[in-house]
Parts: C-alpha cells; sequence; structure tokens
C-alpha cells in the first residue's frame, strides 16, 4: 500500500481542505465589502460557523468577529438567559460583602504595622488599657460600697420604725428602692468591665499573632503587593455561585469549620488569615497559585458562607481563574458543604 505523506485519508484531507478553501473563499468574498463583518462561533454540539449575520438562535453563543484576513478582530459575550443575569447579580452583591471585609482587613494590618513596631508595643499598649480598666473598677466598687452603706442605713432606719410598731413611710421605700436599683448597675458595670478586660486580652493576643505574621518573612516579597481587593475575575470568568446559607449559630460555625478544610484541601497556598469571619491563603504571586478566601456574611434571619478565588494578577492568572480547575473548585463547595451536613447532592 502506498504510504500517505498526510497522515489521514485523502477523502478526510480533501474534505478539510475543502472547508478551509471555503472559509478563505467566504473570507474573499466578504472582503469585498468594506461593511461587512464575518462572525465565527461555537454551537451547543461543538460545530463551528461563519456568517455575516447572527442569527436570534444563535446569538446565546460568544463569537469573535474576523478581519478581511481571517484573524480575530473582537470578542463579543453572547446573549445571557435570565439564570445566567441572577447568577451575576448574586455573585456581585456578595462580592460587594467580601470586599468590604477584605478592605476591614487590609486596613487594621497596615493600622497594626504603621503603629506598633513589634509584640512588646503591643502587650505595653494592652497593659496601660487594663491598668485603666482596673481604674474603672476601682471607682466604681468605691461607688458601690458608698450605696452599700447608704443601704443599710435606710434599713436601719426602717427597722426601728417597725420595732415601735409604726409602718415606714413610702418615701423611705422609694429611696431603699433606688439605692438597691444603684447598687445593682453598679454590679452591671462591673461585670461589663471585667468582660471588657478578657476581650481586651483576646484582641491583642490575635493583634500580636496578626502583628507577627505581617512582619515575619514570607515565601516571597510580593506577597503583600498583591491587591486582594482588587476585582478577583477575569471578563469571561463563569457565573458561579459558591455559597450556603445557613440559620443556627451551630450550623453555621460547622459549615465555616467544614469550609476552611476545602480550603486547605484546594488551594496550594497556605492559609494566613482564620478569623471568624474572614479565611483566606497567601496571596498568589505564581502562574499556578490558586488562592482562596471564604467570608461569613451575617445576615438578619440566615448568615451566608462565601468561597471566592484569586489568581496571579496577570494574563495567565486570568486564564487560570477562568480555567477548568478553578471552576471544579468553585462548583464544588457546595456539595462538599452539603455532604459534611448529611445532605443529599
Amino acid at each position: 500500500m502506498r504510504h500517505n505523506p498526510l497522515g489521514r485519508s485523502p477523502a478526510r484531507w480533501f474534505g478539510r481542505a475543502f472547508t478551509l478553501a471555503s472559509l478563505a473563499l467566504l473570507i474573499a468574498g466578504f472582503s469585498l465589502a468594506a461593511s461587512a463583518d464575518i462572525y465565527q462561533w461555537k454551537d451547543a454540539e461543538g460545530h463551528i460557523h461563519y456568517s455575516d449575520k447572527v442569527t436570534a438562535d444563535e446569538a446565546q453563543h460568544d463569537r469573535t468577529k474576523l478581519d478581511a484576513k481571517g484573524m480575530q478582530k473582537t470578542f463579543e459575550e453572547g446573549a445571557k438567559s435570565p439564570e445566567q443575569i441572577a447568577r451575576e447579580t448574586r455573585l456581585k452583591e456578595l462580592r460587594r460583602e467580601e470586599l468590604r471585609l477584605l478592605v476591614e482587613e487590609r486596613d487594621h494590618d497596615e493600622a497594626l504595622r504603621r503603629t506598633y513596631h513589634g509584640q512588646e508595643d503591643l502587650a505595653k499598649t494592652m497593659d496601660a488599657k487594663l491598668q485603666t480598666l482596673d481604674g474603672f473598677i476601682k471607682v466604681t466598687q468605691t461607688n458601690q460600697q458608698r450605696q452599700e452603706s447608704i443601704l443599710e442605713h435606710q434599713h436601719r432606719q426602717a427597722a426601728d420604725l417597725e420595732r415601735r410598731g409604726q409602718s415606714v413611710p413610702k418615701g423611705l421605700r422609694d429611696n431603699i428602692d433606688a439605692t438597691n436599683r444603684q447598687i445593682a448597675a453598679y454590679k452591671e458595670k462591673l461585670r461589663n468591665i471585667e468582660l471588657d478586660k478578657v476581650n481586651l486580652r483576646e484582641t491583642y493576643k490575635r493583634d500580636i499573632e496578626r502583628l507577627n505574621q505581617l512582619t515575619s518573612p514570607q515565601e516571597s516579597p510580593l506577597q503583600f503587593l498583591f491587591d486582594w481587593t482588587q476585582a478577583a475575575r477575569p471578563p469571561r470568568e463563569p457565573a458561579i455561585v459558591s455559597a450556603v446559607s445557613c440559620q443556627s449559630a451551630e450550623v453555621c460555625d460547622h459549615i465555616w469549620n467544614v469550609a476552611r478544610t476545602y480550603v486547605l484541601q484546594n488551594s496550594n497556598k497556605p492559609i494566613f488569615t482564620d478569623s471568624s469571619r474572614l479565611i483566606r491563603t497567601l496571596a498568589p504571586v505564581n502562574d499556578g497559585d490558586i488562592a482562596l478566601v471564604v467570608v461569613r456574611i451575617l445576615g438578619k434571619s440566615a448568615d451566608t458562607i462565601f468561597l471566592d478565588t484569586r489568581c496571579r494578577n496577570a494574563s495567565s492568572g486570568d486564564e487560570l481563574c477562568a480555567g477548568d480547575q478553578v471552576s471544579a473548585i468553585r462548583s464544588g463547595f457546595e456539595p462538599f458543604i452539603r455532604k459534611s451536613l448529611g445532605l443529599a447532592p
């Protein structure tokens, strides 16, 4: 048998040659008319089409406009269905809240780096605030003791009247009630100050840990040059809403912990922020880095836990975040959460 240097059957080769020749003739024909545009698109079955018109039936497909030489001139996005529009609207809403939390984190981090030189500075500030609160406690305790002395005197007055067979006048009873209320208010104030001290210690503990993170050497000096508040999606990113809602605090806390596990399993970057409202990895600085961020958005009747992705700020990163791998991560978030809750996918 004679070897075919084309590596395929003559019929298939001539068929492909005919298709390319037809395209060339089509382009040449349209180029004769200066005002004519040639569109190229792929239908639902994967067939490539070329035409100078896009009918209503084909308007839902993304398409490219070709120049007279058959080169891509512009890209046009296909018409969107109501479902697509609804998803994109929801995605914008979630990302708006995500942005707000990321801005809060950025501002807090900048304030820490700008205000404190290290852990010792933070510890001194905490000690000074604790001393101030201790001063409030002493003043409040003194006022409480004074009211307790007044109350003791009022009770003796009432007891003396009763021993003499006299009724306690209304004015004295009202004074006793008012003194009791004042003592109760001081006790409540003391409880609140003690709670403030606990919260202050916890806050400064988190701030010290965060400052150590921010000032410790990172795997790349580009970490802090990455802007997490920058738009998270390239123009052709699929509108995938990776979000779940929850009502009870117990269920929401469970989902939050599961979301952390999902981040660890699907990102090639370690977690850098892990708070009650925000989980995010280190920034993506290389072409293949897939960074993840999860935010807990508080609502009146339900909270929403939303996962988003970040890739390197470059054309390669845009391509990665718009690709199948990242789409699978985003699409897999809700089924992963549902499985952890014992729900059907």
